[in-house]
């Protein structure tokens, strides 16, 4: 009997014996009259001249099916929770099959049904005619295929982040969400009325509202990148300083918002990212910015000047002060009675005073 499981890798002919099925083990049995037994465990059965061999088990939990096709040509699909074991002489295969999640009520996906109709149309008498319908299954649910039935395999482009690079990736997925927001990040060229090219960041953002318009559209990423493209290239904004402005509004790609309608996306929202000045636009700030250094740089070589011409005509004073034996310790003392240079008002009036010895004499009296 053995400790372990025995599965479709265990076949044995025996003339004269037995072999006990443990439970949870299942066989076929073939007498030596050909005629076949399946036998699940637990069990102990005689063997005359015959074939036996274990089987396969397959198990499929709630969230699952078993896809079983038949010797004959028939599929069933069983869902779980199931148990069943792979008999040879019944079935060709048994595969675990995942059901398809749909977690809210705008989650939905695209089923493909069909059917045969027979038709008499003379000889041969009748006619299988296959017919095929779409429907749209919403959730909250698992939804398990039948037979008959296929789910659309979307294939749509990813969404290109630069608009004349588009991406070379496919996304590949069966579930369709109406309710999310979904955001597309693009760069883009943009001509101004200044005649000037700018590199425009956009974030787009906006939802599914239409799931037949999309299967009609096939791809509509392609085609709302290509209606992008189109508004980009003929589009013509406003002075560059007021780009952001110009380019939020919706009525600056006309053929990229009609085109979103046109394939069941709904557009929310045009938000600018960023704007990256054009050539032109960057030489010409570069200049005002020089101009405007050189300005800066000029005044402060005059208010230089200024303080070097201030500071030559108070040395010129103190020089006169003492070639007429004035004690100059006393004049640099005398401001308030506090130590220190001689301020800002003193030098401007030794300068005012400087071709006027006789205003600079007085002074001095006075500090004497």
């Amino acid at each position: 009997m053995g400790i372990t499981f025995r599965y479709g890798g265990y076949a044995r002919f025996v003339r004269i014996g037995g072999r006990t099925i443990k439970d949870g083990e299942a066989a076929v049995v073939w007498n030596n009259k050909g005629i076949c037994t399946e036998i699940v465990g637990p069990n102990r059965t005689s063997l005359w001249f015959s074939t036996i061999r274990f089987l396969d088990p397959f198990k499929a939990e709630a969230q699952q099916y078993l896809a079983v096709k038949y010797r004959d040509g028939t599929v069933e699909h069983m869902p779980g929770p199931i148990n069943l074991y792979l008999n040879p002489v019944v079935h060709d295969s048994i595969q675990v099959q995942d059901g398809t999640k749909l977690e809210s009520k705008d989650d939905c996906i695209v089923v493909f049904s069909s059917r045969q109709e027979s038709h008499a149309v003379g000889s041969p008498p009748v006619q299988k005619v296959a017919r095929s319908a779409r429907r749209v299954v919403y959730g909250p649910t698992f939804y398990f295929i039948s037979p008959n039935d296929s789910i659309h395999q979307f294939k749509w482009s990813r969404h290109a982040s630069v608009l004349n690079q588009p991406s070379p990736f496919i996304n590949e997925f069966q579930a369709l969400s109406t309710s999310k927001t979904n955001l597309w990040r693009i760069h883009c060229s943009i001509k101004t009325a200044e005649s000037n090219t700018i590199q425009v960041g956009l974030a787009i953002s906006y939802t599914i509202f239409s799931v037949e318009k999309c299967l009609a559209a096939h791809n509509p990423i392609e085609l709302i990148e290509a209606a992008l493209m189109h508004d980009a290239q003929h589009s013509i904004i406003g002075k560059e300083a007021d780009s952001h402005e110009w380019i939020a509004k919706k009525s600056t790609f006309p053929t990229f918002c009609e085109t979103m309608t046109s394939v069941g996306f709904l557009l929310l929202r045009i938000q600018v990212l960023d704007v990256e000045q054009s050539f032109r636009a960057k030489q010409e700030a570069i200049k005002e910015k020089r101009v405007a250094q050189a300005k800066d740089m000029s005044k402060i070589e005059q208010q230089v000047k200024a303080a070097c011409q201030i500071n030559d005509t108070k040395l010129d004073y103190l020089k006169s002060l003492n070639a007429m034996g004035v004690d100059v310790t006393q004049v640099l003392c005398a401001s308030g009675g506090q130590v220190g240079w001689i301020g800002d008002d003193f030098g401007k009036s030794i300068l005012v005073n400087k071709n006027n010895p006789r205003q600079a004499d007085s002074l001095t009296l006075k500090l004497d």
